[in-house]
């Protein structure tokens, strides 16, 4: 959307081609409607649509249409601009089970209107901003006890300090220095999650290199 405003004020004739059913992208699907609202949103699209874009959604590059299929139709160029939706997962036991759900993709399905069944108690992995959206999120969804788990420490948690005082306003336990061990199950869903203490998340170089100590 940008890139498609600036080319239209150059005078351009652009389309934009969106899979999603509405266009919007993570401002739409990966940020929480309660922290930013759907009609301001779409009222700041609406302004850049005005200014005589043409937009189609639910297209799919590569399965709806195909860079060749573009420029055959008479497109001078193509700006790729797909984003990095997906969630990265985290190589751990018990990660495949009924219930253990990606973070951007939770939040994308509650940003659908999908009606997210949560059980009472509810485990957040990660100690970022996407991390604070679904824990606070779960909380909207019904869940009654939620908690952040996140490998920093308190002060090296990359969340906003003030993001993080809203998470705790809303009741959810913040528990720093820890990292998942594994993910217990018992008759096809979670029973537990074992916790390890994180002594270290960087190493001397800063790569990431978490190192854990037995103490759970």
């Amino acid at each position: 959307l940008t890139t498609a405003f600036y080319l239209r004020k150059k005078g351009h004739t652009v389309t934009v081609f969106d899979a999603s059913p509405r266009v919007g992208g993570m401002l739409r699907y990966g940020i929480p409607q309660f922290r930013l609202p759907r009609e301001i949103l779409d009222r700041e699209i609406a302004d850049i649509l005005d200014l005589g874009i043409e937009l189609i959604t639910g297209r799919t590059l590569g399965k709806d249409l195909s860079l060749d299929q573009l420029t055959n139709n008479g497109y001078d160029a193509v700006f790729l601009a797909v984003g990095a939706q997906g969630s990265q997962s985290i190589p751990l036991d018990g990660c495949r089970v009924p219930g253990v759900i990606q973070g951007t993709e939770f939040l994308r399905r509650v940003a659908q209107g999908e009606d997210v069944k949560l059980k009472d108690n509810v485990v957040v992995i990660g100690g970022g901003n996407v991390a604070v959206d679904a824990a606070m999120t779960a909380r909207r969804c019904g869940a009654n006890d939620v908690k952040m788990v996140c490998l920093e420490s308190a002060e090296e948690m990359p969340a906003r300090p003030w993001e993080l005082e809203k998470a705790s306003a809303e009741g959810i336990e913040i528990m720093p220095s820890r990292g998942p061990d594994r993910i217990i199950s018992a008759d096809g869903s979670i029973a537990a999650i074992d916790l390890k203490e994180c002594t270290c998340v960087f190493d001397e170089q800063g790569q990431f290199c978490p190192q854990f100590s037995e103490t759970r």
